[in-house]
């Protein structure tokens, strides 16, 4: 006796053997693995070699009989110790022991799907190649695909059979950048703190445009920062409300004057606010967080001279005249904007403020438009 063939039954295409075995002759295979194999000899004559069974085959008068095997069905298993067939064969005159067929008995689990009512708080599958799905579930009548399904390499899908229709949800995608993707039409709902309302929060609209929408328990949409605090909110009116920075200071005489930095970037806008502020003394200055890169119109209302400066250096601004109907306006450069004027600066600057020196207290509000 000596071995003719030996292969795994699950990569295919499987390969033909030749048993090349003189009259009479057996052949002995042992299929060590969960593939039922269906086999054809070169006579025509088939046969099944069900998984975990050993199997003797008389092979009469065949000359050289070629023997053609193809997977018939594959047991569902987990676990499997090997995936391999193994085929001895035995001349007329050599004895086969054994009464066939016979088990293997290899694994202790049962094959395909069983249905089952069962508790655990644990469900482990480890060891084995990807992807291996290790739980799934189909709803009866539904012939498109898994509702349920999860891969031991971290991918999920989720899916509805309703009304006939197949439609993937939510799936995990893993991969080097691995994505969180969502079905078409589908809309993300939250339910507010109390549990009483459940509103639409976020999805794809039909013309493909990502929409956040209010809650409808307070129907606005608020985005915070790190530590939990606003940074704008969109309300029910359509108006935005971006809180930016705040920085202020006390004139030292009387009253505080504010830095308000809300929008930077291509449009940068900053305003200025004076509340029953005096400062005697000399320039008040705050740095700016974002600074204005190029230069700013520069619009005065109500405040005492305010300036721009860089590093301390109070910088020149041109305060304008104003033309009228087909006269053109001027503009004469100056170290300050004087009360209710407008004017512009020379550059960039990284700060604005007071140019001190003022005999009395104002209240009033400065804006610098620019980039």
């Amino acid at each position: 006796m000596d071995i003719v063939a030996q292969f795994d039954p699950s990569i295919q295409p499987i390969p033909n053997v030749n048993a090349n075995i003189p009259h009479n002759g057996k052949i002995v295979f042992y299929n060590e693995s969960n593939i039922g194999l269906k086999l054809t000899f070169s006579d025509g004559v088939t046969d099944i070699l069900a998984p975990w069974t050993a199997q003797v085959y008389c092979l009469g008068a065949i000359p050289s009989p070629q023997i053609q095997f193809a997977q018939a069905y594959v047991l569902v298993s987990t676990g499997a110790p090997v995936s391999l067939v193994i085929g001895i064969r035995y001349m007329p005159n050599e004895k086969v022991h054994g009464t066939f067929p016979i088990a293997l008995a290899r694994q202790t689990n049962v094959g395909n799907a069983i249905n089952t009512v069962t508790t655990t708080n644990q469900v482990t599958n480890d060891g084995n190649p990807i992807v291996t799905t290790f739980i799934e579930a189909t709803q009866v009548g539904n012939a498109s695909g898994s509702n349920v399904a999860m891969g031991n390499d971290g991918s999920f899908a989720f899916a509805q059979f309703v009304s006939s229709a197949y439609q993937m949800y939510l799936q995990g995608v893993p991969g080097a950048t691995p994505n969180l993707r969502y079905g078409k039409k589908l809309i993300v709902q939250a339910v507010d703190n109390n549990g009483a309302n459940n509103s639409n929060i976020l999805g794809i609209d039909s013309g493909g445009n990502l929409f956040l929408q209010n809650h409808s328990t307070n129907n606005q949409t608020v985005i915070y920062d790190k530590n939990g605090n606003a940074i704008a909110t969109f309300d029910a009116n359509k108006c935005i409300d971006a809180i930016g920075t705040t920085q202020s200071v006390n004139g030292d005489t009387s009253g505080s004057m504010s830095i308000d930095e809300v929008w930077t970037g291509t449009i940068k806008i900053v305003q200025l606010r004076q509340n029953n502020y005096r400062q005697a003394g000399a320039a008040q200055l705050v740095t700016l967080k974002n600074a204005f890169t190029f230069l700013a119109g520069i619009f005065n209302f109500g405040c005492a001279g305010i300036v721009v400066a860089t590093g301390n250096v109070i910088a020149n601004i041109g305060e304008v005249t104003w033309g009228t109907g087909t006269s053109a306006g001027s503009n004469a450069s100056t170290t300050q904007m004087q009360i209710d004027c407008a004017g512009f600066s020379s550059g960039a600057f990284t700060q604005v403020g007071s140019n001190g020196g003022a005999g009395v207290a104002h209240t009033g509000i400065a804006f610098y438009i620019g980039t």
